[in-house]
């Protein structure tokens, strides 16, 4: 049989695939012998209490084998010989562009004019506590774009 389940579990119990497994036979009442594979179909973390909580959707075959996998594999191949092309932007759509680029056998050149976002951390903290603005530096400028701090 197959069964799926949505499951909040804590970070710990959501670690590996065993863990998993041992949850759901005890909390749906199964021998943890019969389930021979938990297929992790979703996976997000709830982090706006205290208690850090991750939500799971989990496919579990109890005495049967998964017969194929759900997912196509994606193979990058080697670009560093390719004909380049320029992805104005670290953000979200710049960094999704130049997967695509790789996917499409094109060497991407990132360009990005602020900093890296463990450096940018910095010079926000300087806007909210000092009003002090980075023009090369701040919400709209560097690695993540405004997606990263939003």
């Amino acid at each position: 049989m197959i069964y799926e389940y949505q499951l909040r579990l804590l970070p710990q119990q959501a670690y590996t695939q065993d863990s998993i497994r041992e949850y759901v036979a005890h909390e749906k009442g199964l021998d943890v012998r019969t389930i021979n594979h938990v297929q992790v179909l979703k996976r997000s973390i709830d982090a706006r209490q205290r208690t850090i909580i991750v939500n799971l959707s989990v496919r579990v075959f109890v005495n049967e084998r998964p017969d194929k996998q759900d997912y196509q594999s994606i193979s990058y191949p080697d670009v560093s010989q390719s004909p380049a092309a320029i992805v104005v932007g670290a953000g979200p759509g710049g960094l999704f562009a130049a997967l695509r680029l790789i996917e499409q056998g094109v060497r991407p050149i990132v360009v990005e004019r602020g900093k890296r976002v463990d450096e940018r951390h910095r010079d926000l903290s300087l806007i909210t506590k000092e009003q002090q603005i980075n023009p090369e530096s701040n919400y709209c400028f560097g690695e993540g774009g405004a997606g990263a701090y939003s």
